[in-house]
């Protein structure tokens, strides 16, 4: 298990810093959506602490995008007028915040998730607007070794320290802003505060995926069973990611 979680999410976000790459900081904020490092983690919390606990910290996950992308929108902001230190401390400061308090609620998911939409709505539209200047990304080979550092790190103290976190704060944590944080930092320090902005905006929309991942994984979970309803919702959210993306670069979002 130990190798798994050593190597599984560093590859994911391998090639999640090959897609920025390829298709410039949007595509690569939007594929960050996806459930590539707090999905590892809820798997491998029903692997080690049974699907009991996974289902749980499940649905702190789903309240804990209300904190990722109360981060994402914060960052944009700090971006465009702040270096890439100060905007990541704020960043953070939101984030953590927004986690203590969400961490006294208990919503039914269905709930949960329609909140969380509102809210992810809500800052798209404080966003303000900005064109897509569609960039060649130089990804240096210390910057793609910090960023699969900062992924394997996040999972391994969750995974480690679940049974003191408990399901609570480990399904929060389970949504920090690590593979975020790392993207923004360097597109940031590389490119600019605008680039950074620009791909933290594709992050909040592809966390529309996130929260439909698990809102259909803790619903699915009596049905079909924690596993059964872990490769569904995986299937879903990724159909309805590049669905997503289609409609988004038609329309020049």
């Amino acid at each position: 298990m130990i190798i798994v979680k050593l190597t599984l999410v560093p590859l994911i976000i391998l090639g999640l810093s090959l897609a920025g790459k390829r298709w410039g900081s949007f595509v690569s904020g939007i594929l960050s959506g996806l459930p590539v490092i707090a999905g590892p983690i809820t798997l491998f919390l029903a692997l080690e602490q049974g699907h009991d606990f996974a289902t749980a910290s499940a649905n702190s996950t789903l309240l804990g995008i209300f904190a990722l992308s109360s981060f994402c929108f914060i960052y944009g902001l700090c971006a465009r007028r702040y270096g890439w230190l100060t905007s990541l401390t704020i960043g953070w400061i939101c984030y953590f915040i927004i986690a203590t308090l969400i961490s006294h609620l208990s919503l039914p998911p269905q709930l949960s998730m329609l909140l969380v939409a509102l809210f992810i709505a809500l800052l798209l539209k404080l966003t303000p607007t900005i064109t897509h200047n569609t960039i060649t990304i130089s990804i240096t080979k210390n910057e793609l070794i910090v960023r699969m550092l900062a992924a394997m790190l996040l999972v391994m103290v969750i995974t480690t320290f679940a049974n003191i976190l408990g399901p609570t704060f480990s399904g929060i944590f389970a949504a920090f802003p690590v593979a975020a944080s790392v993207l923004a930092v360097f597109t940031h320090s590389t490119h600019s505060g605008i680039q950074a902005a620009l791909l933290l905006r594709g992050v909040t929309i592809g966390l529309l995926s996130l929260s439909s991942f698990y809102c259909s994984l803790i619903l699915l979970t009596n049905t079909l069973g924690f596993y059964s309803a872990f490769l569904a919702s995986l299937i879903l959210v990724l159909c309805l990611q590049l669905f997503m993306y289609r409609i988004l670069i038609e329309r020049k979002i």
